[in-house]
């Protein structure tokens, strides 16, 4: 059986995991503060405290949760490589018009301590939920043949050059 590694960069992070039927690793923000902010339309990276090794045949791919992309938190960039050593960043995009907390504290605590966010204008994330999911893919390996325009048109397809909304779907 082929094996995935993960480490921690930061000893309070969480290493990744997952239940048997699911396909992608749980992963979670590690960060000193009280709270991580995202901004309203701002993309920003959140450490993970995590890396990882595997062979050459996988990548990582990192997507949404359900639990949060209905909240408007959305990821940016998700591919990780192979040979990628360093803490994996998480890209997210707050897609909403409030800011986005991750956050150590309870809603109610948060609020408490820190006036600039309430009710109407916040978003809480718990800490201790999952932001992202890593779901590992099979790189395929495949020969790359350059080809002339022409001769590539030549080939078998339906749709052709045909562009944006040719399908007609």
């Amino acid at each position: 059986m082929d094996k995935i590694y993960f480490s921690k960069t930061n000893p309070k992070a969480i290493i990744p995991s997952k239940e048997k039927e699911n396909a992608g690793y749980d992963i979670y923000a590690c960060f000193d503060d009280d709270f991580f902010e995202i901004p309203s339309h701002i993309t920003k990276l959140v450490p993970t405290g995590i890396a990882w090794a595997c062979s050459p045949k996988y990548y990582l791919q990192i997507e949404e949760r359900s639990s949060t992309g209905s909240k408007g938190i959305k990821k940016s960039a998700g591919v990780i490589d192979c040979g990628y050593r360093g803490e994996i960043l998480i890209a997210i995009t707050n897609s909403t018009s409030l800011s986005i907390v991750i956050s150590k504290l309870e809603k109610d605590d948060l609020f408490k301590r820190y006036p600039q966010f309430n009710e109407k204008n916040t978003i809480v994330q718990p800490y201790k939920k999952a932001i992202a999911q890593g779901v590992v893919h099979i790189v395929p390996e495949l020969e790359v043949v350059e080809l002339a325009y022409d001769d590539l048109l030549k080939i078998e397809s339906n749709r052709k050059a045909r562009g944006w909304g040719s399908s007609g779907k």
